[in-house]
């Protein structure tokens, strides 16, 4: 698993890193969960819920300190894609963060956007389910808690989890890498704005 950690130069990286590190608790957990006899789903699906939604923090802490950034803040209660692309918006600028998160969160094939439906799918349906009855049954990690007809993983609970934190510390460090300079592009968009204005 890498040792990747969020860049420097982004406010919020302590707690970023935080909630990586509570996913991987909760990994470590799951590992423990599967090795016993039987394989509780209600524990299992425990670990791998609180997993998904440490990872979903660490990129909603992320994004809140590259929020923190910009010369007019959204509120933090207010901090997601979709108000943070609307700043950008209104200044007639583009934000290569927010690109690189989108496309991390394509419907139907972004990683993220799996992890985003694993997440809002719990409440409703199963994460696991036994791929076979009896003692030799294993756990798979369902694609869409939505919709199960849509099949499992094709990699088992944990290496799909060792994977997200790769995935989610790769994205944390580009949103480290790209927010500095999108923060100049949105303050001389800004400024052209308010020329205009004149």
């Amino acid at each position: 698993m890498s040792s990747q950690t969020t860049a420097q130069h982004v406010p919020n990286r302590e707690t970023a890193d935080a909630r990586v590190a509570g996913a991987r608790f909760q990994l470590e957990s799951l590992q423990q969960v599967l090795k016993t006899d039987d394989q509780s789903l209600a524990k299992a699906e425990s670990c791998v819920s609180g997993a998904i939604d440490q990872l979903l923090q660490a990129i909603s802490a992320s994004l809140g300190g590259f929020n923190s950034m910009l010369p007019d803040p959204v509120p933090a209660q207010r901090v997601n894609r979709k108000n943070l692309r609307d700043q950008f918006y209104a200044v007639n600028a583009e934000s290569h963060v927010l690109q690189r998160v989108d496309h991390a969160a394509r419907a139907g094939e972004g990683w993220l956007w799996s992890l985003e439906q694993k997440h809002d799918g719990a409440a409703f349906g199963h994460l696991l389910l036994k791929t076979q009855p009896g003692e030799t049954s294993t756990l798979a990690l369902v694609r869409d808690p939505f919709d199960h007809s849509s099949g499992t993983e094709g990699s088992s609970p944990v290496e799909y989890l060792n994977t997200a934190v790769d995935q989610v510390l790769q994205l944390l460090s580009e949103i480290g890498e790209k927010a500095a300079a999108d923060v100049v592009t949105y303050r001389e968009a800004q400024r052209r704005q308010a020329r205009r204005l004149i």
